[in-house]
């Protein structure tokens, strides 16, 4: 079994900026992950050439869904249909378009290694893969199981609750989410597993070295595989989508902390004209996500981005109460329809963006404001860059055991000392975070006179008055709704505030409390329960970056053990579930394998 996952993101700065170019947006892979596991087994003794029996498990939802892809050698002709003999169920196109466009894309991938003037590639040999999709509790609000268990509204609380938990659903059947990414990391960890198992990528394996470490074809070939995955991603969520988005929740879900630009749509806009359900041709696929030798054809820029040590992001899941009725005023233009948000239960992302750029198209004055805010994104953007590499010339310098101290002497201080030590002393640390901090509050202003302006709630007036509070713990940097705002998160950057070994959780706790007791003191303040997630930067892995990855046994157990039930079976260990594959799955499998060795050595 093959284990990949791809971590949540937050969009730390570029709401709504980042859907056009050139602005950007800096983002954050979170350590809340969605993990893809594929397994071989043998096929049934009907299954034909070039068949491929797919059964995909969700056991947080309760699903098992069975399907059969086929194609030609090379991909062509390809089609996803379920099984004969499974019951009708809704078409899941966040699972559907990754099978069917990953299958292709690997079968045209090794047909195009293959060298000029060889033999055709023949019929690939029948073959079934057992699919397991989950995902980390924080990508769900579990506000609801906390208090049917009757546990506080904690980190804590959240981080006690047994893995891989059943989402609650509101009244309206809708999940309820916290806003981490969930589409997009489903479709990139199942379309890196994909190609990973059936041998068009390589990722680096869990303990492995460092790619940088490796040989320097070996790096290039990791980083041209992750830009091939990053494209096929991209296309497969914005087809299921049905239209293209901004992608930096699909590129944080590959590469992990970066500063995004979006790529232009026409790159990827054939394969959208598609008809529904149809496989894209596989000359199509391969010129948008790149072969051996070409590039993927998409113009975005990531480049890397973490936060230094020391300076960690705190989240929590908040419902502060139904937008105020200033909040919900229709705009002076008739043809403007009133602000979208869902209630007390958080911000609605599409149809908030739909409303924010209508109002950019119908208010004169809407131009002059939006470019002040981008230009005020585009500062504090800037000032946490500037501060990560203030990190990288202490450690250049042989003073990386002084950062956390500095930290900690500047975070336990009042941040108006701050504007003091950078002006008296000179201290570069001190200037770098008063930057961060002054960057944040301008942006927060600009954004409610637009949340003003336009009539949709990105910084609502009850998330104001929390990040006012939020603001004024000591060690906190700066604190702000992510994203596209609404009602539904609020994110913090927190410095340590103590000398070690209090540190950072000095101040984590001290955010903790403030938000736990969280009391809402104003005139239109409904019950809003705040609940932090037990949420932080997700950790470097090979290469350097903290996106898509391999997992180890640990986590092919739990979703084995997970989804047996479904597929009833019972959770066996790796060994004796190794056994009972046995030796059909070995023979079954020997023509992919050796496939799957060629394509690697391309």
């Amino acid at each position: 079994m093959v284990v990949v996952s791809a971590p949540g993101k937050v969009l730390l700065a570029g709401g709504y900026l980042i859907l056009d170019r050139p602005h950007t947006g800096t983002v954050l892979a979170l350590d809340a992950r969605f993990f893809s596991a594929v397994e071989m087994r043998p096929p049934a003794a009907a299954a034909l050439p070039g068949e491929v029996e797919v059964s995909v498990a969700s056991p947080q939802f309760g699903e098992l869904r069975h399907y059969v892809y086929s194609s030609g050698p090379a991909g062509e002709d390809a089609s996803l249909r379920p099984a004969a003999g499974t019951a009708a169920q809704p078409p899941n196109r966040y699972v559907e378009v990754p099978l069917l466009y990953a299958i292709t894309a690997a079968r045209a991938l090794a047909a195009a290694a293959a060298p000029a003037g060889s033999e055709p590639v023949p019929s690939p040999p029948p073959l079934a893969l057992e699919v397991t999709l989950a995902a980390d509790n924080g990508f769900y609000s579990h506000i609801a199981e906390l208090r049917a268990r009757g546990l506080p509204l904690t980190a804590e609380s959240l981080a006690s609750l047994p893995p891989l938990l059943r989402p609650a659903a509101g009244d309206n059947g809708d999940v309820a989410k916290t806003g981490l990414g969930s589409s997009a990391t489903l479709v990139t960890s199942l379309v890196a597993a994909l190609l990973h198992t059936l041998g068009a990528i390589s990722l680096p394996e869990p303990g492995g070295p460092p790619a940088a470490a490796a040989q320097p074809k070996s790096h290039e070939r990791e980083e041209r595989e992750l830009a091939m995955l990053h494209a096929l991603a991209q296309v497969c969520h914005c087809a299921a989508q049905g239209k293209v988005g901004s992608g930096f929740d699909v590129c944080a879900a590959t590469f992990g902390s970066h500063r995004y630009c979006r790529f232009s749509p026409a790159t990827i806009q054939p394969l959208l004209g598609l008809a529904e359900g149809a496989a894209p041709p596989p000359a199509l696929l391969l010129g948008a996500i790149g072969s051996a030798g070409r590039a993927p054809a998409l113009d975005h820029e990531a480049e890397p981005f973490q936060l230094p040590p020391g300076v960690e992001v705190m989240m929590a899941d908040v419902c502060c109460g139904a937008p105020t009725p200033e909040e919900r005023r229709p705009h002076p233009s008739p043809a403007r329809s009133t602000a979208s948000c869902d209630s007390v239960t958080g911000a609605h992302t599409p149809s908030m963006v739909k409303s924010i750029q209508r109002w950019r198209g119908e208010d004169g004055a809407a131009k002059g404001l939006w470019s002040r805010y981008a230009s005020q994104s585009a500062r504090l953007q800037a000032s946490l860059r500037r501060l990560a590499a203030l990190h990288g010339r202490y450690v250049a310098d042989g003073r990386a055991a002084q950062w956390l101290e500095a930290l900690a002497r500047l975070g336990g201080m009042a941040p108006k000392e701050w504007f003091v030590e950078a002006s008296l002393d000179g201290c570069e640390l001190a200037t770098a975070l008063n930057e961060v901090r002054n960057a944040s509050l301008e942006l927060r202003t600009l954004v409610r006179s637009i949340s003003t302006a336009s009539g949709v709630p990105v910084e609502p007036a009850a998330q104001t008055r929390l990040l006012d509070a939020t603001m004024q713990q000591r060690g906190v940097l700066m604190a702000l709704v992510p994203g596209a705002g609404g009602h539904d998160a609020v994110l913090a950057l927190v410095l340590p505030s103590a000398p070690p070994p209090a540190g950072l959780l000095a101040t984590r706790q001290r955010v903790s409390s403030l938000w736990r007791g969280w009391d809402d003191k104003g005139a239109d303040a409904a019950a809003a329960p705040v609940c932090e997630l037990p949420v932080k930067e997700s950790k470097s892995v090979s290469g350097g970056h903290n996106g898509v990855r391999i997992e180890g046994a640990a986590a092919a157990a739990l979703l084995r053990r997970a989804a047996a039930p479904l597929r009833g079976e019972t959770a066996l260990s790796g060994g004796r579930q190794t056994l009972v594959v046995g030796l059909a799955a070995v023979v079954a499998v020997a023509a992919v394998a050796a496939a799957a060795l060629q394509l690697r050595k391309r």
